[in-house]
């Protein structure tokens, strides 16, 4: 068996594990580790490698006798519970699972107490938000020996997210069209139940139609009001909306959604702006030329807008307001509580340039008439 130990020792890291690192830890834990810390700013995905660590221990997660569910305000008003929940005899025999549920900085030093002694067979999984790089309790699992590991939960990329939806679908017998695949990746993501429920959703809406999901099938299925409101938001801020962003940027965070997911959304819109400006300068074609050969090309109630911007936003500059959105979500997935007041900063400055070259074009056009 690879040990944890032996994993971090060769590729000479601290105890947090990496995407690749947690699912092979996942399918085969290292019975060394006695307590894992699970937190990032994807509670879907929190929660998904909570019950994959419980049950690559115990067979029934819902086994009360081996499954133990404690919050982070029970741990806190008695110190010991945690210890004693540990070292509680299981009547059926075999390891126990306790999980600390809404964790935060508060219970770190309760942790470090209880993380001195040793309890043979069972395994302690600490499950958290979004902790920043200062957290003390992120730090602590980080930094501690090998018997203890962190396993940070961020949203998907559309690399990871394209791997779980074809893993999704092949699971129902299907397969996705590559345009379908493409427009699931714009879409999805942000969530990771989230995702799997909507994808489960259009495989049972595929299922009777064949054995291929269709962009068609993925258009008729995904498409709930968030996204139409995240559509919007990219729309408004490459149109140089200020007050229309305000108003959906707004909106959209009152609803629960994560400023990264904002930033992911834009970022989807301006790499697809600049994809058909760089097919328009490659092969010196006309914009709604460039529009078609994307996949899936823009809807037809937003393409004479999506047009306009595309004629109005010069290829540097979608280059530079794609640097600045990447840049962006590197730093709210750093700096925590922050998150919200880099993305509306990051909004600001791409809705001002998007109104600076609407402005720009309106006057060309003028001249030209």
């Amino acid at each position: 068996m690879v040990s944890v130990h032996n994993l971090c020792a060769k590729n000479n890291y601290q105890m947090k594990l990496q995407s690749a690192k947690i699912q092979s830890f996942l399918r085969l834990p290292d019975p060394a580790v006695r307590a894992v810390l699970v937190y990032g700013s994807d509670n879907g995905q929190v929660c998904e490698v909570l019950e994959a660590l419980t049950t690559a221990i115990v067979a029934n997660s819902k086994d009360p006798f081996r499954v133990s569910n404690l919050t982070a305000s029970e741990v806190i008003s008695d110190p010991a519970l945690l210890a004693d929940t540990v070292a509680t005899f299981t009547i059926t025999g075999g390891s126990r699972v306790v999980r600390v549920h809404d964790a935060d900085d508060t219970i770190t030093n309760i942790i470090r107490d209880f993380l001195k002694f040793h309890y043979e067979n069972n395994l302690v999984v600490v499950a958290a938000g979004n902790l920043s790089k200062a957290s003390k309790l992120r730090q602590l699992f980080e930094a501690a020996s090998t018997s203890v590991i962190a396993m940070p939960c961020y949203p998907d990329d559309s690399q990871t997210l394209a791997v779980l939806i074809h893993e999704t679908l092949q699971h129902f017998g299907l397969r996705g069209e590559e345009a379908a695949v493409a427009y699931l990746v714009e879409r999805l993501g942000g969530d990771r139940l989230q995702t799997r429920r909507e994808l489960e959703k259009l495989a049972l809406y595929a299922c009777s139609d064949g054995n291929t999901v269709t962009l068609a099938d993925a258009m008729a299925c995904i498409g709930d009001s968030t996204e139409l409101s995240l559509q919007s938001l990219a729309m408004a801020v490459a149109d140089g909306n200020t007050t229309l962003t305000d108003r959906l940027y707004a909106r959209l965070i009152r609803e629960g959604l994560t400023p990264v997911r904002v930033l992911r959304a834009l970022a989807n819109h301006f790499r697809r702006l600049h994809m058909a400006t760089v097919i328009m300068d490659g092969h010196h074609c006309r914009a709604e030329q460039a529009m078609a050969t994307l996949k899936p090309p823009p809807f037809f109630k937003i393409k004479d807008r999506f047009k306009a911007q595309l004629l109005a936003w010069p290829e540097r500059q979608l280059v530079e307001g794609l640097d600045r959105l990447m840049m962006a979500e590197i730093d709210c997935k750093t700096t925590g509580g922050q998150s919200e007041s880099i993305c509306c900063w990051t909004l600001l400055q791409l809705v001002q340039r998007g109104a600076a070259f609407r402005n720009e074009q309106i006057a060309k056009s003028t001249e030209c008439s």
